[in-house]
């Protein structure tokens, strides 16, 4: 926690020194303090409105900044007076240090400021492409960003207690470093397909954020590896799972963490992630960038009590041992992690072939599949050390009965057949004859010498010649 406290401690600094931006010297009156901004830059303060003016030309110079961020005025501090901040229309640059004053509601630029502008109290550069700083006491709990915004830059919307939700629009390619570090009421926020970077620490102490979705664009996170205790997530405590767009081609997601896309770097684990015990991949090989730092302090809230590192891994950071007393890691013996603990004076671990099973199982994983009449099996093992801790039977399934299908069509005078299958296994289960249809006009028998039509034949013939046999005679 040393580096969090003394990284915390630079920023509260920063922040205390308001506006970093003023001279020692400056003018006292009833109501008015003024000093010097930069080489053609002057500051003003009515204690009347709690109005800071910036007048003059050029850049405000972050080399004044001790002077008034420890001045008192009427017994408050200088960052907790300041309600509004006007930048006069000759400014040309503004240092970040300068956005440091977390009770300020808004922002006021002249309309003829060619660098800067403003918009409902939001600072902007002059085109409005760029969102340089939210007002932090702002009092909206839904904030939507300006449509045409490309970026958002640092530490742009940092200490803004009441944001509960950012709206960003279709056009913003870009967040940078620590943008919304410590906003711990916001709740929900969508980055869209248009995101292409993110910088380090984005969302560092959002302590409400639940999950964050990475778009199928975004394919930059601030380099992980450059700072001992940067990645995307680092201090999200609440954060549960990160999920990634299937078509990005950069990142993955495997069980709420993130992954580069083949797998072999551990990019950001979630804080808030309700296991209790996670084993890295045997596809990661470098853990020399901390993706798990802090993660056993017991002032968070992390739940995460066992961390095995797999046999691949051949790098490990010094700092690996800032991960405390309530995490225990786990490996092999005489893996790279195991020598590298031995030699590093490292306690907190213990070897798989001693792993006292003592976490959550795992889930239930079948080994063998049940089958329409015959029981399966499955098995639950040990989160940590693959040991199988649970076995249990899976019952057979029985058979499903699919619809009748005809096998034999009747007819008249045959009857037909139909059967039915079970959908899984096709087996017949049921068999059945469909009754001959019936009522059709029966084929005539064939004709013989002695059927029946020869007859019939013979008999007109001889009531013909009787009838008319006479008249033959006759003539």
């Amino acid at each position: 926690m040393k580096k969090t406290a003394s990284k915390l401690t630079a920023t509260a600094l920063a922040l205390l020194m308001l506006l970093g931006v003023l001279s020692v010297g400056f003018a006292v009156s009833a109501a008015t303090f003024s000093g010097s901004a930069g080489d053609s830059a002057t500051w003003e303060y009515d204690t009347a409105t709690d109005t800071l003016t910036i007048s003059g030309t050029g850049a405000i110079n972050g080399s004044y900044m001790n002077a008034y961020g420890s001045m008192v005025f009427e017994g408050k501090n200088a960052h907790e007076c300041v309600r509004s901040v006007v930048i006069g229309a000759g400014i040309t640059d503004i240092p970040i240090e300068f956005y440091g004053c977390w009770y300020l509601p808004e922002y006021t630029v002249a309309p003829n400021n060619l660098n800067f502008s403003s918009e409902n109290g939001v600072l902007f550069n002059k085109d409005k492409s760029v969102l340089l700083r939210y007002p932090a006491s702002a009092s909206v709990v839904t904030y939507t960003v300006l449509g045409g915004v490309t970026e958002i830059a640092a530490q742009a919307f940092m200490m803004s207690f009441n944001l509960n939700e950012v709206l960003l629009p279709d056009t913003l390619a870009s967040i940078n470093h620590y943008a919304f570090l410590g906003c711990t009421q916001l709740e929900q926020i969508l980055l869209p397909d248009s995101m292409q970077r993110l910088g380090l620490e984005v969302f560092s102490e959002c302590l409400s954020l639940r999950s964050l979705h990475i778009p199928k664009n975004l394919t930059t996170i601030a380099d992980h590896k450059s700072m001992a205790d940067g990645s995307l997530v680092y201090l999200s405590y609440t954060l549960e799972e990160i999920t990634i767009a299937e078509d990005n081609p950069a990142y993955k997601s495997v069980d709420g963490v993130l992954f580069n896309k083949s797998g072999t770097e551990l990019i950001a684990y979630p804080y808030g992630s309700q296991r209790d015990a996670y084993k890295i991949p045997d596809t990661v090989a470098d853990l020399s960038y901390l993706p798990f730092s802090f993660i056993g302090d017991d002032s968070l809230p992390c739940n995460l009590v066992a961390l095995v590192i797999p046999p691949t891994v051949a790098s490990l950071d010094l700092h690996l041992g800032y991960i405390g007393e309530k995490c225990v890691l786990y490996f092999e013996r005489d893996s790279y992690a195991h020598q590298y603990c031995m030699e590093k004076g490292i306690t907190n671990y213990v070897l798989l072939e001693d792993c006292p099973h003592g976490f959550t199982s795992g889930n239930w994983e079948t080994t063998q599949t049940a089958t329409c009449t015959a029981p399966g099996e499955r098995i639950k093992k040990c989160t940590v050390c693959d040991a199988v801790l649970e076995t249990g039977t899976i019952p057979a399934t029985g058979h499903t009965p699919g619809q009748w299908e005809i096998t034999k069509q009747p007819t008249s005078t045959e009857p037909g057949e139909r059967v039915k299958k079970c959908t899984v296994c096709k087996i017949v289960l049921e068999r059945e004859t469909i009754p001959a249809t019936g009522g059709g006009v029966q084929p005539p028998k064939p004709n013989t010498i002695f059927g029946t039509k020869w007859k019939a034949t013979v008999l007109n013939w001889i009531l013909f010649f009787l009838c008319f046999g006479w008249l033959w005679m006759w003539f």
